[in-house]
């Protein structure tokens, strides 16, 4: 779900990876995405959606609390490594906070506590 609201928001023509398969079979449609001023939508909800849906995944597979850090830590350093390489994004602080809040409603208010954990 984020990877396509990303898609449709930023588009095609800015992406590597379509830019790449195009060259060799022309089959992906390029446009420039929608086009908004709502810096929520553009520049919030796919992270907040990705990360929600990762720290999900990861809680199922692992079933114990901690495993709601490793995901926090996982994020922080893809957020950490757009500082050295933009193509991987941009860095942006109020990421890593919403990440961090995210991680604690999630471990207080929504994770049970596991018997020796």
């Amino acid at each position: 779900m984020a990877t396509m609201l990303y898609i449709f928001i930023h588009g095609t023509n800015y992406l590597i990876i379509f830019k790449r398969i195009n060259e060799i079979i022309p089959i992906v449609p390029m446009f420039d995405g929608v086009i908004t001023n709502n810096k929520f939508i553009t520049g919030y909800l796919v992270d907040i959606l990705w990360y929600t849906s990762f720290l999900l995944f990861i809680n199922c597979i692992l079933e114990k609390r901690y495993a709601s850090f490793f995901v926090l830590g996982f994020a922080v350093l893809l957020e950490f490594s757009q500082l050295f390489n933009p193509l991987l994004g941009t860095f942006d602080l109020y990421d890593i906070l919403i990440y961090i809040l995210i991680t604690l409603i999630f471990v207080f208010l929504i994770t049970k506590p596991n018997k020796g954990s």
